[in-house]
């Protein structure tokens, strides 16, 4: 199979860039980077229509089937998300920040192609040795499926990321996102079966791919997968860390879903599923946000830039706590009507369940943009220091309250996990800018020392300037 897809991906026309010794194409004049602002603005909007169309996907489930297929729905994302999550190796974000040209495109392709056919098998071999029946088993299959076919556009996504080209991203979770819930609602209301609709998603997630994704790619890189085990390994081993974070990650998120299937069963399962979908709302928003920053931090860490690398890291986690806040406020005020008219009357009475998630997603919008910045200092063993600990506490949570409250303790479990991630992501980003603002004040002394009598001024003014970042920092 990935041999397959790799010959499709690098065979199909549509390349018109230059291809330079490093494996890096010179884009085409209008495929040159646009600015950090377009960037962004295409990156929100992007993400808030996808994240608006996968909410829908969950009301379409929740009006046209029943709790229980919400909940067997849930539990597949549930099973795939970490799995795949770690199988990424986040290889598409650390493309993205690879200001080297450490790897080229080809070599990211091929490891992708490898990692997604063993994250297929092992969602199999879950399948099997959980002992999941007919009911959830296949379903759960397919959804590993329709992950397969989404990471192949995730890795292309790394391209546009590395160019700047964060409008490409866009278009395409536009297209994939709108025509996914259209295709999966009409599949479920024709046929009644949820994996229909999946089916139907995964022949949009592929059309969008092939139509889209892969041409587009194809004029900024050479997209050959590259299959030299030597350098597909070097690359692994770089990546694994990060990958082990991500698929922790994912993991710490989905546990309290885990265990309501466990514990409390489908149905419960399904109603947190489903007020959950507004945090999962927010979480791509997030992660949008913090993948079209990333290429600009890593820059800034690289030059040296620790100002520009603070200032842009402090309007992320600003932007991510005001929309947190204002989210609360909203459930607070509105969220019982809410729940009602979009889901229904069995999910009005759950309005305590809707508040504790969206703080949690407040949360866990900061952290991501905290881990964003640990990511782009190229910092990844301690990521995972961070996302085994919030594990820690998001189980102990479940454990201590799961099976007497139910939905309402597994949002209680998300906020104290996220409560401690961030203020574990933010004790690290500060130690990490004071340790680069010396760095780079030492750099400069040593580089200034041969200039003669002005030499030691210019040299203690520098480190002025570093020990006000540093202060400035720790505050």
């Amino acid at each position: 199979m990935p041999r397959l897809v790799g010959n499709l991906l690098s065979r199909m026309p549509g390349s018109n860039a230059t291809t330079s010794r490093d494996g890096i194409c010179s884009p085409p004049e209008d495929l040159r980077p646009l600015s950090l602002r377009l960037n962004f603005s295409w990156t929100f909007v992007a993400n808030v229509v996808y994240s608006g169309c996968q909410f829908g996907l969950l009301v379409a489930l929740a009006r046209l089937g029943s709790t229980e297929m919400v909940g067997r729905y849930a539990l597949g994302l549930a099973i795939t998300a970490p799995i795949f999550m770690f199988a990424s190796l986040s290889l598409a974000t650390i493309q993205a920040t690879d200001a080297g040209n450490e790897y080229n495109p080809g070599q990211y392709i091929g490891l992708r192609l490898a990692t997604s056919a063993l994250a297929l098998l092992g969602v199999g071999l879950v399948v099997w040795f959980a002992g999941y029946g007919p009911e959830v088993g296949p379903l759960v299959m397919l959804i590993g499926l329709a992950k397969t076919v989404e990471s192949l556009s995730d890795i292309l996504y790394g391209i546009f990321m590395r160019r700047e080209r964060l409008d490409l991203v866009a278009q395409s979770m536009i297209v994939r996102g709108i025509l996914s819930l259209a295709c999966f609602a009409l599949a479920l209301r024709a046929t009644g079966h949820l994996e229909a609709a999946v089916l139907a998603l995964i022949i949009v997630w592929l059309a969008v791919l092939v139509g889209f994704d892969r041409p587009h790619a194809a004029r900024l890189a050479p997209l050959a997968p590259a299959v030299g085990r030597r350098t597909l390994l070097g690359l692994a081993w770089l990546a694994l860390p990060l990958g082990l974070v991500t698929g922790a990650n994912s993991f710490g998120q989905q546990l309290p879903r885990l265990f309501l299937e466990r514990v409390n069963g489908e149905t419960e399962l399904g109603i947190f599923a489903a007020i959950a979908s507004l945090a999962a709302a927010g979480n791509i928003v997030a992660y949008g946000l913090s993948r079209s920053a990333a290429p600009r931090l890593a820059q800034y860490w690289a030059e040296g830039a620790v100002a520009e690398f603070r200032a842009l890291v402090q309007r992320l986690v600003s932007l991510g706590a005001l929309v947190g806040l204002a989210c609360a406020v909203g459930a607070l005020l509105v969220g019982r009507p809410f729940l009602g008219v979009v889901f229904g009357s069995e999910y009005a009475a759950r309005k305590a369940v809707l508040i504790w998630i969206v703080l949690a997603t407040g949360m866990n919008t900061t952290g991501t943009f905290l881990g964003t910045a640990v990511t782009a200092a190229r910092k990844f063993p301690v990521q995972l220091l961070v996302h085994s600990g919030k594990i820690a506490v998001i189980a102990f949570v479940c454990l201590l309250f799961g099976r007497r409250y139910g939905a309402l303790a597994a949002a209680l479990a998300l906020l104290a996990g996220g409560v401690f991630s961030n203020l574990a992501f933010l004790a690290i980003a500060i130690r990490l800018v004071r340790r680069r603002a010396e760095e780079v004040a030492g750099a400069r002394g040593l580089v200034m020392r041969p200039g003669g009598r002005g030499a030691p001024r210019e040299i203690g003014g520098l480190v002025a300037v570093a020990r006000a970042g540093i202060q400035e920092a720790e505050r």
